[in-house]
């Protein structure tokens, strides 16, 4: 039996607008494509919504960088100095206390000087009577050398204390000069430090203790997130040391300290002790970042002259030295790299060995260094030293940077031929250039970096402050200056020191003389991690 039941207002539907597509997709049998276009619509709508949730979330970011664009607007017009807030406290301490000071040091010397009691005077009470002593008794033991140790001291602690007494300014202005400055670093200081839980445990333990103090002084909060389990930064940094080799990982450091850093900062080292000197001398928060091997210092530490003579086999031997007692990247001074056969030979082995970079120079012919008086260098032509870049870098396998040193200025071809090259090597592939000069100021090397910076493939810039020394790091990095290279000053220093030392032994027939001036031998056999000997010798 069938049975179709109607309702008395059933035909109403048909009058209803929002039916009628439906009616005409039902007549037409579109009910699959219905089917499809509704769940199109669905995503739609669900994409529309989670455009709007990013759209907000680019609002807010935007915000959040125009806020931070102004707290580093706010940083960089303050401009804080590295320890600034350590020497100010210091400075505010004696200018509040400048007239108790310049109290107490001028009765200090009065007391040790001026006064009818005064040290001196008792002093020379004590010396007649020692006088008396070694005169009546022999035996008694001869007191000449101590007592002028003793004047000396009081000699020089009295002109520090009348040198220290001239130099406290007693000035209200730069008092309140001083209070403001330290107002405005306190108003730099954060609020948080945000930094993962997993420094509560590991080698960050003390970090993260002097950080607390740190903002518990500055009544800022230290917000820790729980960190990820089971991923250490350490046990990836031990599987890359097992599983890629040192030399792989040390030529491609320059370039990501170069990548990271506003300026990098490299000393020339040419043995493995200079190159230790290099890799752990500290002054504040600053250290080298890097080697150079240059060919002057290197040769010269062989009693070579700088003609090429030391061979691949040599320097070889050298950088291996050199990497064996350090972590550092090196940037070996390859002369004019030789023929171009020869060159891809020294490339190849430079990778081998991890070199970070190397340099050639544009000249061509016998070798002569940039810096001597001769007028007789020349320049290899551009189209063959790009030839010379082109065919490096096609055998090239690494991350190993290799650098075109230009001597336009050297030379005396000047700007116009310096940028020239600078484009012409850079199309041919050179990772960064070097520019030289041997003027004593750094005129000419600003010019070319202003133009230099210009350039749209612009690559890494390098210089070496040798002559124009009298240039600030804060100048060449202000004129676009990636790399400093402090070329020859560790070997230029050592040899006086080495030569007074020699000539003090043969001046007084023993050494004594030049102790001072020289390091202790526990010292060294630390500095070489000689321990057994160490501990031997602290025993005893």
């Amino acid at each position: 039996m069938l049975v179709d039941l109607h309702g008395q207002h059933e035909h109403q539907e048909l009058l209803d607008p929002q039916n009628h597509v439906r009616f005409l997709d039902a007549y037409a049998g579109h009910g699959d494509l219905v089917s499809k276009v509704s769940a199109s619509y669905r995503e739609w709508r669900k994409l529309q919504t989670e455009f709007r949730t990013l759209m907000e979330t680019i609002d807010s970011r935007t915000e959040n960088l125009e806020l931070l664009k102004f707290q580093l607007d706010e940083i960089d017009s303050v401009a804080p100095l590295e320890e600034e807030e350590a020497v100010l406290v210091l400075e505010k301490s004696r200018l509040a206390n400048a007239e108790r000071l310049v109290l107490l040091a001028a009765q200090t010397y009065e007391e040790l000087y001026e006064s009818d009691s005064s040290v001196v005077s008792s002093l020379g009470k004590i010396w007649r009577n020692l006088d008396e002593l070694e005169l009546i008794d022999k035996s008694f033991p001869e007191s000449s050398e101590s007592r002028e140790t003793v004047s000396a001291l009081l000699a020089e602690i009295s002109e520090a204390l009348r040198s220290y007494s001239l130099e406290i300014e007693t000035s209200p202005e730069r008092l309140e000069f001083v209070e403001e400055r330290l107002a405005t670093l306190e108003r730099l200081k954060p609020d948080y430090i945000i930094h993962g839980d997993d420094w509560k445990h590991n080698n960050q333990s003390q970090v993260r203790k002097n950080v607390t103090r740190q903002m518990k002084q500055w009544k800022g909060q230290v917000i820790e997130i729980p960190y990820t389990k089971g991923i250490s930064s350490s046990s990836v940094k031990d599987i890359i040391r097992k599983e890629i080799s040192p030399s792989f990982q040390r030529a491609g450091n320059l370039r990501r300290i170069i990548r990271l850093n506003s300026l990098v900062r490299v000393i020339e080292v040419h043995n493995g002790l200079s190159a230790l000197i290099g890799e752990n001398v500290r002054y504040r928060k600053k250290s080298f970042d890097g080697f150079w091997l240059s060919s002057l210092t290197h040769a010269t530490s062989k009693a070579k002259p700088d003609i090429e003579y030391v061979d691949d086999t040599t320097t070889s031997q050298s950088i291996i030295e050199i990497f064996d007692a350090t972590t550092k990247p090196l940037i070996l001074d390859a002369d004019s790299g030789g023929r171009v056969e020869h060159f891809r030979f020294t490339v190849s082995n430079m990778e081998r060995l991890g070199v970070s970079a190397i340099i050639i120079e544009d000249k061509k012919g016998s070798k002569e260094n940039s810096l001597s008086q001769s007028h007789s260098q020349q320049q290899e032509s551009i189209k063959d030293f790009s030839f010379k870049l082109l065919e490096a870098k096609k055998i090239q396998t690494s991350d190993m940077m290799i650098i075109a040193r230009i001597e336009s200025l050297i030379t005396g071809q000047g700007q116009r031929d310096a940028l020239k090259r600078a484009k012409a090597y850079i199309d041919a592939g050179a990772d960064g250039v070097m520019i030289h000069s041997k003027k004593k100021t750094p005129t000419e090397i600003f010019r070319f970096c202003d133009a230099y910076n210009k350039l749209r493939d612009r690559k890494p810039l390098v210089v070496v402050p040798s002559t124009f020394n009298q240039a600030k790091e804060r100048d060449l990095q202000g004129h676009g200056v990636n790399v400093v290279i402090y070329a020859n000053q560790l070997l230029r220093s050592a040899y006086p020191a080495m030569l007074n030392t020699a000539k003090s032994i043969l001046q007084h027939g023993r050494s004594f003389e030049s102790d001072n001036e020289m390091m202790p031998i526990l010292e060294i056999l630390e500095l070489i991690g000689s321990n057994s000997e160490t501990k031997r010798i602290r025993e005893n």
